[in-house]
C-alpha cells in the first residue's frame, strides 16, 4: 500500500503515531460505537419498535456499522488487487469492528475504545517502530 501511495511506510514515525493513532482509534470508536450505534438502536428498537426485537436490532445495526470501515477504507480494493494476501488484514478489521461491537453492549465504551487502542498500539505504533 506505501508503494501505490509513494510512501516509504504506511506507518506514521514515532513518537508522534501514539497520539495520532490512539486519538483516531478514540475519534473512530466515537462515532461509529457511540454516536451512530446507540442512535440507530435507540431510533429502531425503542422509537419505531417499541422494544420489541431489540437484542436483533442491536446486532443487525451494529454488524452494519462494523462493515463500514472494511469496506471503505481499503479492504476490499485491497483484495481485488492483491488477492488472497490481502484477506487476513480484511479479516483483522471485521473482527476489531465486531470485537467493539461485542465489548460496547456487554463491558461499555471504555472496554470498546480500549479495545481499538490495543489494536493499534501493536498494529501501527509497535509494528511501525520494528
Amino acid at each position: 500500500m506505501a508503494a501505490e501511495m509513494h510512501l516509504p511506510s504506511i506507518h506514521i514515525a514515532w513518537p508522534l503515531s501514539v497520539p495520532i493513532y490512539f486519538g483516531g482509534a478514540i475519534l473512530v470508536t466515537i462515532i461509529y460505537f457511540f454516536v451512530l450505534l446507540p442512535f440507530l438502536y435507540w431510533a429502531i428498537a425503542v422509537k419505531w419498535l417499541k422494544g420489541r426485537g431489540e437484542a436483533a436490532v442491536y446486532w443487525t445495526v451494529g454488524s452494519l456499522l462494523a462493515l463500514v470501515e472494511p469496506l471503505t477504507q481499503g479492504d476490499i480494493q485491497a483484495i481485488q488487487q492483491h488477492g488472497a494476501a490481502a484477506v487476513p488484514s480484511a479479516v483483522c478489521d471485521l473482527l476489531l469492528n465486531f470485537g467493539q461491537v461485542w465489548l460496547l453492549r456487554r463491558s461499555g465504551l471504555v472496554a470498546a475504545c480500549a479495545f481499538r487502542i490495543g489494536y493499534y498500539a501493536v498494529w501501527h505504533v509497535v509494528y511501525g517502530l520494528i
